[in-house]
């Protein structure tokens, strides 16, 4: 059993980013996708603002967000009801940035 956190990238969102265009589901849940891949993982997205335009765009810092994401996966995992598991992250664009930091 293992927990796969997919963190998505510039001007996405942690659902839409995961979705082929024209589809209204998501390949990390779809059952004939990963879940049918891997049947066993605990499949989380991890969602922040993203965008760099207009006046929604993101006004916080890469190490900010790396911090947030951290303490998400801590608290989580903190929660006694919860199985500790090997995580396999899944970062696209600047999520993997965020990832890194």
């Amino acid at each position: 059993i293992i927990s796969i956190i997919a963190i998505h990238g510039v001007d996405g969102n942690w659902v839409s980013s995961w979705m082929a265009a024209g589809s209204s589901r998501s390949w990390l849940q779809h059952p004939r996708m990963l879940p049918r891949d891997i049947p066993n993982a605990r499949i989380l997205t991890y969602g922040y603002n993203a965008t760099i335009w207009g006046n929604q765009r993101a006004r916080i810092t890469m190490d900010t967000h790396a911090e947030n994401l951290i303490t998400l996966i801590v608290n989580f995992r903190a929660n006694p009801q919860t199985p500790l598991q090997p995580i396999i992250f899944l970062a696209h664009s600047i999520g993997g940035i965020i990832l890194k930091f």
